[in-house]
């Protein structure tokens, strides 16, 4: 019986089926089958069919970790979204994602603030965040781009000053030679807000490191 099995398995792997395919359909382990088509040489005919086959069963296995992947990003959502609902949003809650984020992306120096990322959005949640705990004058905000060579200058600017909602006489850019020979896909370049107040960036990083102290 096995020697007509293994006959089959030798057709069939010179047909170009897989592995898998002679397995199920002889009902033997792939381990065997391996064994006993090892030596079979495949014409183009063949290798051709094996690797269109592993293409698709790639693609498939893609498929399947990919709508995993987005069924634990929806789970995640739900569930931050869930925590997002318990907590109030007010004065408190601005200072203390303010501070936190300062702590993380500003300067350390006392001499002003200084904000810097690439993310239009995080520019935006502070300015607005840094408003509703002080009282400020959006004016004297200055913003500098750091754009790479690659970069359309007029229209980054006003991809920034509609993002951040400030005028584009308040801006500066910077503009760097890349080192790399492709730009960086959906790279916006990086903003770096000012606002000189001295006493409202010490107020800023002191309650920011006492604040992280009641944890520590």
């Amino acid at each position: 019986m096995k020697k007509v099995e293994k006959e089959k398995a030798i057709k069939l792997r010179g047909l170009g089926y897989s592995l898998g395919e002679i397995s199920k359909k002889l009902g033997i382990s792939k381990s065997t089958v391996s064994l006993w088509t090892k030596h079979v040489l495949l014409d183009v005919k063949a290798k051709n069919r094996i690797e269109t086959l592993a293409k698709a069963s790639r693609s498939r296995g893609h498929d399947i970790l990919h709508k995993k992947k987005l069924d634990r990003l929806i789970l995640a959502e739900k569930e931050a979204n869930k925590l997002l609902e318990k907590i109030i949003i007010d004065k408190n809650t601005a200072i203390i994602a303010l501070t936190m984020m300062y702590r993380c992306e500003g300067l350390k120096k006392d001499n002003g603030i200084a904000f810097t990322n690439s993310d239009p959005e995080l520019i935006k949640a502070f300015i607005r965040m840094l408003g509703e705990v002080f009282k400020i004058d959006k004016k004297r905000f200055q913003v500098c781009l750091h754009l790479h060579d690659y970069h359309d200058k007029s229209e980054s600017l006003d991809l920034w000053s509609d993002a951040i909602n400030l005028p584009r006489g308040q801006f500066s850019v910077y503009m760097k030679k890349s080192e790399h020979k492709y730009s960086h896909e959906g790279y916006k370049g990086c903003a770096r807000i000012s606002y000189f107040d001295s006493h409202l960036s010490r107020v800023i990083l002191s309650f920011a490191k006492n604040f992280i102290r009641l944890y520590i």
